[in-house]
C-alpha cells in the first residue's frame, strides 16, 4: 500500500481544539509547529492532529486534576482517624467482620450521626482531644462505659494502657498484698512489651517468674550465656548443647523458649 504524503497539505492557521498551527516544523516533513491556548508551543505530526489531539497535554492534566478533585471528599482517607471510624462501623454493623461477635453481636452500636457521616465523627474527634500525627499506639478511641456503644457522650481518646484498664475483662492479680493489673506490673518494672506479661500470666506464671524471665532475656546476667553462643564456642550443634544440659553435663536455665548456660 502506497504511503500517504502529508507534506503537500498546508495546515497553517488551522485550529485543532486548543492548538493553532503556526508553520511547518523543521523537524520533519509531516511535523507542524503549533501554539496552544495555554501558551506552550509544540511540534506535532499531521496524523496526530487529524486523529484528535486537541492540546499540548494541558487538557489531559486539567481533566486528571478535575477527576481527583471530584473524587476527594475530606482528604482523610489514609489517616489513623479515618481508619478508626471505619473500624468502629465494621465491628458494630457488619456481621462478617471478625470482631462483630465482641461488639455488634453484644449490642454495642454506633450512633446514627457517626455512622452516616465521617465529617461528624471528625468534628467531634478534633474537639475532644484527638491529636493529628499520633498513631494508634499513642492514642485510640475508648468507650467510657464498656457496656455501651459509640456515641459522643460515651467516648474519649486515651492511651493503650487506659483502654486496657477500662475493659470489662481487665483482670486484677494479687502482688505483694495489693491488687494490680498486668499492665501496671509491666510499667512498674519497665517491661515495655506488655504482651510479654499478658501471655505469661494467662499461662499461669507468677509475676516473679515473669520478671526473672524478662531480666534473663533482656538484662542477661554475666553468669549466663546463650545456648547458641555456647554451641558455637564448643563447635557443636545447638541440639548437642541442649543434650548436655538435659544429661547434667552442664547446668542450664530456661527463660521462655530460650535456654542459657550457667557459667
Amino acid at each position: 500500500m502506497k504511503r500517504k504524503n502529508y507534506s503537500k497539505f498546508d495546515l497553517t492557521g488551522k485550529q485543532f481544539g486548543r492548538l493553532t498551527v503556526v508553520k511547518k516544523s523543521s523537524f520533519g516533513r509531516s511535523q507542524w509547529h503549533c501554539k496552544c491556548t495555554c501558551g506552550n508551543e509544540i511540534d506535532i505530526t499531521y496524523s496526530k492532529l487529524l486523529n484528535g489531539q486537541k492540546s499540548c497535554g494541558c487538557l489531559e492534566k486539567e481533566c486528571q486534576q478535575k477527576f481527583v478533585k471530584n473524587r476527594t471528599t475530606h482528604g482523610y482517607s489514609y489517616t489513623h482517624l479515618y481508619r478508626t471510624w471505619q473500624g468502629i462501623k465494621r465491628r458494630c454493623t457488619k456481621t462478617t467482620d471478625s470482631n462483630y461477635k465482641s461488639y455488634g453481636a453484644k449490642g454495642i452500636t454506633i450512633c446514627n450521626e457517626w455512622e452516616n457521616s465521617f465529617e461528624a465523627f471528625k468534628r467531634w474527634a478534633l474537639e475532644n482531644g484527638y491529636i493529628e500525627g499520633l498513631n494508634r499506639t499513642q492514642q485510640s478511641i475508648d468507650r467510657i462505659d464498656g457496656s455501651k456503644g459509640y456515641f459522643p457522650e460515651n467516648c474519649r481518646w486515651s492511651t493503650a494502657k487506659e483502654q486496657v484498664d477500662n475493659r470489662a475483662v481487665t483482670t486484677f492479680y494479687d502482688y505483694k498484698g495489693k491488687p494490680i493489673t498486668a499492665s501496671e506490673f509491666a510499667d512498674m518494672y519497665g517491661i515495655y512489651d506488655k504482651n510479654f506479661v499478658y501471655k505469661r500470666k494467662k499461662a499461669g506464671k507468677s509475676f516473679d517468674e515473669i520478671l526473672n524471665e524478662w531480666n534473663i532475656k533482656h538484662n542477661t546476667p554475666k553468669n549466663l550465656q546463650k545456648l547458641s553462643d555456647y554451641a558455637k564456642e564448643e563447635h557443636i550443634s545447638r541440639n548437642s548443647a541442649l543434650r548436655r544440659i538435659k544429661v547434667g553435663t552442664i547446668q542450664g536455665v530456661r527463660a521462655g523458649k530460650y535456654w542459657y548456660v550457667v557459667r
